[in-house]
């Protein structure tokens, strides 16, 4: 049961024209036609877009993100499907906090953080999208994503998909915003000590006889001061994230 402070806000209006549409598509979930539940998504995906944020607030109130969730949980749903319900579920929760921390309840950020390793492609780049949207602003949802296993790896490999027809590589992004968090919360890596340069061997010429020979001495005159470089940290803020591709 999700607790009351997460999902505690005034219904929609019986008479609000939305909630009619949001009622018949959430019974579209449930259809064993593909086609069916696929327009159930697509559509929830619509009207929390096009809405106001008491009808998308009621998406998670009323049961229907668990839904969706429970349906990308399915081994046999098809990959059209589950790209389908991570485009809708980044739309329930842009912006809301009270969604995304029920979608953080109903453990959402670790369905997400396991689809970066799909065979789709799709799939990954919109499940980062979602966790975009998931973790900005949110502490509670970053330090969960933070914890998922081998995160930064994975978000490594998918940053070399083709995000070409994005308005920016999500993952690199999504990197970003981890390493700022993960360095606030623990400060930065200490660096590896780097060793001191050998002293410089000089060429010395002693005039002992008419044919002169060389020796080898080391310079005994202080070292050159090296300038060692250490990484800054990202001066990344945490803004709203704008919608990658935009919806559709």
């Amino acid at each position: 049961a999700m607790s009351d402070d997460l999902v505690h806000q005034d219904g929609p209006s019986p008479d609000d024209p939305f909630l009619k549409d949001l009622q018949e598509n959430a019974r579209r979930l449930h259809s064993q036609s593909i086609k069916e539940r696929t327009r159930g998504v697509v559509e929830i995906g619509q009207i929390a877009w096009i809405s106001n944020d008491v009808i998308q607030t009621h998406i998670s109130s009323s049961g229907i993100l668990k839904d969706l969730v429970d349906l990308l949980e399915k081994p046999v749903e098809p990959i059209t499907v589950k790209v389908r319900i991570v485009q809708s579920v980044s739309v329930i929760c842009r912006n809301n906090r009270i969604n995304e921390n029920v979608a953080r309840e109903l453990g959402l950020i670790e369905i997400l953080a396991r689809l970066l390793d799909d065979v789709s492609e799709e799939l990954r780049d919109w499940s980062c999208h979602a966790l975009f949207f998931l973790i900005s602003e949110n502490p509670m949802n970053q330090e969960r994503l933070l914890k998922s296993p081998k995160i930064m790896e994975k978000l490594g490999k998918v940053s070399h998909d083709n995000w070409s027809t994005w308005f920016q590589n999500e993952a690199h992004e999504l990197s970003k915003i981890l390493e700022f968090v993960n360095e606030v919360a623990h400060g930065p890596p200490v660096p590896s000590p780097t060793p001191s340069p050998a002293p410089p061997i000089l060429a010395t010429a002693t005039a002992t006889s008419t044919t002169p020979s060389v020796t080898l001495s080391s310079s005994t005159g202080a070292l050159p001061l090296l300038a060692s470089t250490q990484g800054e940290a990202p001066l990344c803020s945490l803004p709203r994230p704008c919608s990658g591709r935009g919806w559709g």
